[in-house]
């Protein structure tokens, strides 16, 4: 992890955030996006959850953190003022460093969400056929996917994986198979590469998989 003292070079406004609040009345991870940038301050949009916002009170600690180009950045900071302005938003701290780690370091998370997946074949007269099954996802990272389902895919196939709303603003991404395993209950494991991700869908995955770690370690203590 490195650690950088210039951090007007790694804020930029609309950038998307997450706040991880470990204290107070709303403990919890939520979702927001930086508005402005002052000599001093940070302007960011109300924080909400399930549709309403989260007023956290003055003075709270937050810890900020965003994927950007070339890496996970994240921050200290706290809340100084509401704002009430046809955007409700927060002032908070601007800090003093900000803390980059390589995208390379993060590591599959673990979860049990359900995706949709498209595998198309020829059948023995050579007809084209489209089978879609439901299959549970194992583990995720920003370069592919281990999955279970009663579906058996085979190695070096190509399929279509449909999100849902597992990950935001995602709604399906190509991948290969690169392993198949077949285990005794008549379940299948397959591991899949996805193909042709470009940064901003790729980013999109890393968020999820950072903001599911947070949701772990809140789970775990």
């Amino acid at each position: 992890m490195e650690k950088y003292t210039n951090i007007d070079k790694f804020l930029i406004i609309n950038q998307k955030i997450i706040l991880d609040v470990k204290f107070g009345e709303y403990p919890g991870i939520f979702d927001s996006r930086i508005e402005d940038i002052t000599a001093s301050t940070i302007r960011i949009t109300m924080p909400s959850e399930r549709g309403f916002p989260v007023p956290l009170a003055l003075g709270i600690s937050i810890n900020v953190s965003y994927v950007g180009d070339g890496g996970r950045f994240s921050f200290q900071s706290k809340v100084l003022s509401r704002m009430k302005e046809q955007i409700p938003m927060l002032e908070i701290e601007k800090p003093s460093v900000v803390f980059r780690k390589e995208l390379r370091e993060f590591f599959r998370i673990n979860t049990r969400a359900r995706v949709k997946i498209l595998a198309s074949y020829e059948d023995e007269k050579g007809n084209p056929v489209d089978d879609v099954f439901e299959a549970y996802v194992q583990d995720i990272s920003g370069g592919g996917m281990r999955v279970t389902a009663g579906y058996r895919l085979e190695h070096g196939q190509e399929v279509e994986i449909y999100f849902s709303d597992m990950v935001p603003e995602l709604a399906s991404v190509r991948a290969v198979v690169m392993r198949s395993v077949a285990h005794e209950d008549h379940r299948y494991e397959a591991g899949l590469k996805f193909l042709g991700m470009n940064t901003v869908d790729r980013d999109k995955v890393i968020k999820y998989v950072f903001k599911r770690q947070l949701e772990l370690r809140k789970l775990i203590g």
